[in-house]
């Protein structure tokens, strides 16, 4: 989990670096001024915007391929944590532990348990 926990933050990390920096691009092309017969530089600017557009779609797929690699490991951590009753609270001098386990999830939840492995 930890991997993909990191190759989430890196990705993150190269969305935020990749829009801050072509952000930063288009504004000093955007404020250059621009003669009626520079054609070459509103070319340049159109192959530009086409360019951030896919690097924003490959993005976003590598975001949803993320996200779709996430959900079979929540529900194997899910499946897993289903088998575990976790207790907190006990005093550590307790001598029979599972006997005063019992005793507790018999009151408490009004069960009648007797033993448990």
């Amino acid at each position: 989990m930890a991997n993909i926990a990191k190759v989430l933050k890196t990705q993150q990390a190269l969305e935020t670096k990749l829009l801050l920096r072509m952000n930063e691009l288009e504004g000093k092309w955007n404020s250059t001024p621009q003669s009626k017969d520079d054609g070459s530089l509103t070319q340049l600017r159109q192959e530009f915007r086409d360019f951030k557009s896919e690097v924003w779609a490959v993005l976003m797929l590598l975001r949803d391929q993320v996200s779709q690699l996430l959900k079979p490991i929540d529900d194997i951590e899910m499946r897993h944590r289903k088998k575990y009753l976790l207790v907190g609270g006990i005093p550590e001098t307790i001598e029979d532990l599972n006997k005063f386990i019992i005793c507790l999830l018999n009151s408490k939840m009004d069960l009648d348990l007797t033993s448990f492995n």
